[in-house]
């Protein structure tokens, strides 16, 4: 029996007749595929022209409209797919015991994802799909390649303990090394050099920002929320609410004489209910508001903003406390953070070591 001809146009698209030549020009010419296990056949205006070339060019256009079409089709599939529901269900629910800095990881993860499958018209992605879109964010930094890993991999086993999905099509997928470099604490000689353009009246709250994370280890997020009525400036302490605690908790941090002493003068014309930290007209500061202010010092000092960021200040304050002789209880309790090892190891990544002058204390030989 011989073998059927076909006569390809694109992916799904085939023409009739297979073996176009001029004594097929009598006969009407069309493009034919299948859709739902039927075949459909489209003639358009194929058979408005009189030659084998200008049909097989009309023909060729009809069918890459066809093509479109069709995927358009795969497109609106997969958007309405069960899985993506169960996904974006998933992560609507996360996103209740979550921080809106999580929260905006996740969506972003979740819809990077979404539009892979959707521009790929896959309706049920399988470990190969999952596989494919892995390698197309392969250049991505290996930390954002691993977030994407344990965002996707965690809803996905939400789904699997709740019935949604049969298994975890993302297990398979390996993280990259990645040692994640913190940034650097500032030297005496830096800090000096800092000063001197932070002291210019135009920094005067960017240096008191700097000054409040370098003596209680608050996060710029913490600071720009932080409201008067949170200041114990008889006591030297400084309450940071758990609604705007990374950690969600409700905790204290001391403030060194110097520190409330500065404070008590910046908040003495404000209310209780003002933040301590505004922008000119007394609003509210944007979340990334004091690293891109600190980030323009750092630019006019030529100094290197890979390895410092406003955050620095905090870095460079946990080592002037273990320098001074400060307890490490002491500092595990100001940074909050939840155990000493986790102090150590914060220490430790930024080449803080405490132990140095026991180093410094061997006999010469």
């Amino acid at each position: 029996m011989a073998e059927k001809k076909f006569f390809v146009l694109t992916e799904n698209c085939r023409l009739y007749p297979s073996s176009p030549s001029d004594d097929n020009l009598k006969h009407r010419w069309h493009v034919y595929y299948q859709c739902a296990g039927k075949r459909v056949q489209k003639y358009g205006r194929i058979n408005a022209y009189n030659t084998v070339t200008e049909r097989l060019i009309e023909a060729k256009k009809l069918a890459e409209t066809i093509e479109e079409n069709l995927r358009e089709q795969k497109r609106k599939a997969v958007a309405k797919s069960v899985f993506i529901a169960d996904l974006e269900g998933a992560m609507e629910q996360r996103a209740k015991g979550l921080r809106h800095k999580s929260v905006t990881t996740y969506n972003s993860k979740v819809k990077a994802f979404v539009e892979f499958l959707t521009n790929k018209a896959i309706v049920t992605p399988h470990r190969n799909d999952v596989s494919a879109f892995f390698a197309s964010i392969r250049d991505k930094h290996p930390s954002t390649y691993n977030t994407y890993k344990e965002t996707l991999s965690s809803l996905a086993m939400q789904l699997v303990k709740g019935g949604k999905l049969y298994e975890n099509i993302f297990s398979h997928i390996e993280k990259l090394k990645c040692e994640k470099q913190p940034k650097m604490f500032f030297t005496e000689s830096q800090i000096a050099r800092l000063k001197r353009v932070l002291l210019q009246p135009e920094y005067k709250l960017l240096w008191v920002a700097c000054q409040m994370q370098y003596y209680t280890f608050l996060r710029s997020n913490e600071l720009r929320q932080l409201k008067v009525g949170d200041l114990i400036l008889e006591e030297s302490q400084i309450l940071v609410r758990a609604e705007i605690a990374k950690n969600k908790k409700r905790e204290f941090v001391v403030m060194p004489k110097q520190l409330s002493n500065l404070l008590s003068e910046w908040v003495k014309h404000k209310s209780d209910i003002d933040f301590v930290l505004t922008t000119p007209n007394k609003g509210q500061l944007s979340r990334d508001a004091l690293y891109k202010e600190f980030k323009k010092v750092l630019l006019s000092l030529n100094m290197d903003t890979k390895k410092h960021s406003f955050y620095s200040w905090k870095h460079t304050g946990a080592r002037a406390w273990v320098k001074s002789g400060g307890s490490m209880y002491g500092l595990m309790r100001q940074m909050r953070h939840h155990s000493l090892d986790q102090t150590q190891q914060y220490l430790r990544k930024l080449g803080i070591l405490e132990f140095e002058d026991d180093v410094n204390a061997m006999p010469i030989i």
